[in-house]
Order: structure tokens, then sequence, then C-alpha cells
């Protein structure tokens, strides 16, 4: 069957019947191949990447959880850019965190996770944020299965410390947690 497949050459000496590998097909079979590998290189590459970042997530969502459990096991949270990611990771993984708040940003926010969060959230938005952003407050909080969207007037994005400070306070200290608008 080697021989058919042009991998080794038989020969004959007197008795002897010598053979010979020919690395013609085998360089043709890894040039073929290259192609593929170098895909496949690639694509590993990517998951690579991926799954540190989940890994790195998971880590902080685990210090997350160590600094409420030495604070006395409960929490209220309140996330801001890649913080507010992060806060609905650690209350999608059952951190115990009782409501939270986070800001507008809501990119890339997979809709089982928002789905599955049955805390109640707050999510903040600047009035004077561009539109799409504005959307996408909006969808974040009427995902949350118990979400709320306040929206801060004359504020953009980064709302300032001096207008967030009463929304949240209003927020975290009332009975019911509610504020602002489903």
């Amino acid at each position: 069957m080697l021989e058919q497949a042009g991998l080794i050459t038989k020969s004959r000496d007197a008795q002897r019947r010598p053979s010979r590998i020919s690395l013609g097909p085998l360089q043709q079979v890894d040039t073929w191949l290259d192609g593929y590998r170098r895909l496949w290189e690639g694509r590993f590459d990517k998951m690579e990447k991926i799954l540190a970042r989940v890994q790195a997530v998971a880590r902080e969502v685990e210090d997350l959880a160590a600094v409420i459990a030495e604070a006395g096991g409960r929490a209220m949270a309140y996330g801001m850019s890649s913080g507010a990611a992060l806060v609905l990771e650690a209350v999608g993984a059952g951190l115990p965190i009782s409501r939270f708040a986070r800001d507008a940003d809501g990119g890339g926010l997979p809709d089982a996770l928002l789905a599955s969060i049955g805390t109640p959230g707050l999510v903040v938005a600047g009035g004077a944020s561009p539109g799409w952003m504005m959307d996408g407050a909006k969808a974040v909080a009427a995902r949350l299965r118990e979400g709320t969207l306040q929206v801060i007037p004359d504020q953009t994005h980064n709302v300032s410390i001096a207008a967030l400070a009463p929304v949240l306070e209003a927020y975290f200290l009332s009975p019911s947690g509610r504020t602002g608008s489903r």
C-alpha cells in the first residue's frame, strides 16, 4: 500500500530488496495541510484569548465575593464602565448582592445573562448622552427582570459625582429600591 501511495520505492540488489522512503508525496501533503494548520492555530490563539478574558472575569468575581464575605456577607454594588459588566457578572454568578446600580454602558452583554438576573438593578444614564447610548441603557433596563432606568438630566455618559450621588443614595437607601422609570 505504501508503494501504491508513492511513499516508498523497492528495488532488487541480488538477494536483498532494499526500500527507500520517498519524501515527495509527504511534502505535498505537508504543503496542503499547512494552510489548515495556520487556520487552526489562529483559531486556537483566538480561543486562548477569549478563555483568558473569561478566566480574568471569574477571578474578579471571586475577589468581589471575598470582599463581600469579609464585609459581612451581603452587599449592594455600583459599577461603571468595565465595572458595570463585572457587577452584572457577579450578580449573575449568585453573589449575595441585594441591589445593584450600573452606568448606561450596556454593549455586548448577553441576553441570557441579563434575563437570568432577578436582583433589582438600576441603570443610570445621562440625559445628554448620545442616542445610541440611551437606547442601550433602555435595552439593558428592559432586559433585566427587575430593571429600572434613571435618566439624570443635563448629564453626559460621564455623569458627575455630584449628580450621581443623590440618585444612588435614594436607590440604595429606599425600602423598595425603586427610583426612575421602568
